[in-house]
């Protein structure tokens, strides 16, 4: 059975302040490795990053929430493993890219 996680008005509110902690950093200076700047990446990331600790709410795991920008860890640790969350801001997109220096680590 698939499971449905709801967006809370706090989840939503919790990635603004996200993003907007993230744009106050020299992210922003650096070149982005996909050369792509979505509107509302950060925030799209965050509400991805949100759902799957609420999907995870019953599994012992460790979100690793990052401000920084830097995208060297992984966003969650659970058994031992490191997972990365992707997310997409719309639902026609379906290719994924990702460093190539993390497609082995995670």
């Amino acid at each position: 059975m698939p499971h449905q996680i709801t967006l809370t008005p706090q989840a939503f509110a919790e990635a603004e302040m996200y993003e907007d902690a993230i744009l106050q950093t020299p992210t922003l200076k650096r070149s982005n490795y996909t050369n792509i700047n979505q509107p509302k990446r950060y925030f799209n990331g965050y509400l991805g990053e949100w759902a799957f600790n609420e999907f995870l709410k019953d599994i012992p795991h460790k979100w690793n929430v990052n401000i920084s920008g830097y995208s060297d860890n992984g966003d969650f640790m659970v058994k031992g493993k490191s997972i990365d969350v992707k997310t997409a801001s719309k639902a026609t997109y379906k290719m994924l890219m990702f460093p190539k220096n993390q497609k082995h680590k995670r």
